[in-house]
């Protein structure tokens, strides 16, 4: 998988609380006392990652590159319809992103992300491209946020098989406690699967108040020296996107011939 598609996990590990469909790894937590405080968020993210069936948000996206001084911010919304139970319909999300601040300045950028459940789409308006891959094989599913995805996360995950995976901590922090802050850190006796992107740790923020935004991530920092990815949502709306309008958002028809679009399609190759 390449940089792109894990950006792109990356940033719905922000935003997705689904339930994973992929089997988890076959390793075990060892049987030693785990803080009481991370097993009760942990479940508190499984519940909610199971109940959530879709929602809206504003977002940030920061990419840093802490060695050579480089940095890309961009901004936008994003969206995202949960799988459904009788497993007709795939998770699906897009993400618009319409801003970008290029030499310190805020441009009009705008270039839309939309992932079907089989199909990557990648329109950029600014150069009338539209490129579209399908990175599930026919007849397959895919949970981008399973643990033995590429950007793996605690999210509607059972607690016992993130903890065979990470080594989680609750961190006090001072600067905003209204939030609750958890930082996952890899275990070293169990290496990422194949494909998976290897970080550093990973840290989350979410909120445990009544509202919208309870226990779904309202911000994720992600490291992997020299690289620091920040992920921030605001304003999340949940449950309230009409069956009409996830066909139009999530729509990955192609322009038509003579809309000046450069239209490239490639199906999914093993």
């Amino acid at each position: 998988m390449n940089g792109m598609k894990q950006q792109l996990w990356m940033l719905m590990g922000v935003v997705i609380a689904a339930a994973g469909c992929l089997a988890p790894p076959a390793v075990q937590a060892e049987d030693k006392a785990v803080d009481t405080a991370v097993t009760h968020w942990l479940d508190k993210l499984e519940t909610r990652g199971r109940s959530l069936k879709s929602f809206t948000a504003n977002v940030v996206f920061d990419k840093e590159n802490t060695l050579l001084g480089d940095r890309q911010v961009r901004m936008g919304t994003v969206a995202y319809s949960a799988a459904s139970g009788e497993g007709s319909d795939p998770a699906r999300f897009v993400i618009d992103f319409n801003k970008m601040v290029v030499n310190d300045a805020l441009r009009d950028r705008r270039t839309v992300y939309v992932f079907d459940g089989s199909w990557l789409v990648e329109k950029n308006f600014d150069r009338k491209m539209f490129q579209k891959r399908q990175v599930v094989a026919p007849g397959q599913s895919f949970d981008p946020l399973s643990l033995d995805g590429p950007f793996p996360l605690p999210l509607g995950q059972k607690r016992d098989n993130v903890l065979a995976r990470f080594t989680v901590s609750v961190m006090e922090d001072e600067s905003d406690a209204k939030f609750i802050h958890l930082r996952l850190v890899p275990r070293e006796d169990v290496g990422p699967t194949e494909g998976q992107k290897e970080f550093d740790q990973i840290d989350l923020w979410f909120n445990p108040n009544p509202g919208a935004d309870q226990y779904l991530p309202t911000k994720i920092v992600a490291r992997q020296a020299p690289d620091k990815t920040t992920v921030e949502l605001r304003d999340i709306v949940t449950d309230k996107m009409t069956h009409a309008e996830m066909d139009k958002r999530f729509d990955t028809t192609p322009p038509g011939p003579g809309t000046g679009w450069n239209v490239d399609i490639k199906p999914f190759k093993p």
